[in-house]
């Protein structure tokens, strides 16, 4: 982690869900299956935690395999399989607020431009995007 420069904040961070995954893991390292991920996934999802957290989970359980392969020579299968990954929630789109909608609007400055603009503008409000 070092030698990617993570911060001190970011590595004590990789290191703590290491260390929640390990001490669930009731197998050893190496015997480590996707079906032992997806019970940990389940776990973390009764708990209530957020996409985005648990995924910060598999990003670190994920990390610590592929060193295992690429430093420590381990001959291991990375149980962190492609897929996995909980689908996180898209935003909804920001709306502009008044005043931005008006400096938008003002550096336009052919009468068309400003006309298509507001036509456009309107025909997403219709079609709800």
């Amino acid at each position: 982690m070092k030698r990617r420069n993570y911060t001190s904040h970011t590595r004590r961070n990789y290191l703590n869900r290491l260390q929640h995954f390990l001490i669930w893991l009731s197998v050893e390292v190496e015997a480590a299956t996707p079906e032992h991920i997806k019970e940990f996934i389940d776990l973390q999802l009764d708990r209530r935690l957020n996409p985005q957290t648990i995924n910060g989970h598999l990003i670190a359980i994920r990390s610590f395999y592929r060193y295992l392969q690429e430093e420590e020579q381990l001959q291991i299968d990375n149980p962190v399989i492609p897929g996995l990954s909980l689908r996180l929630p898209k935003p909804l789109p920001r709306f502009l607020q008044d005043s931005e909608v008006r400096a938008f609007f003002s550096v336009i400055t052919k009468r068309r431009d400003k006309d298509e603009s507001l036509d456009l503008g309107l025909i997403k409000e219709q079609n709800g995007e």
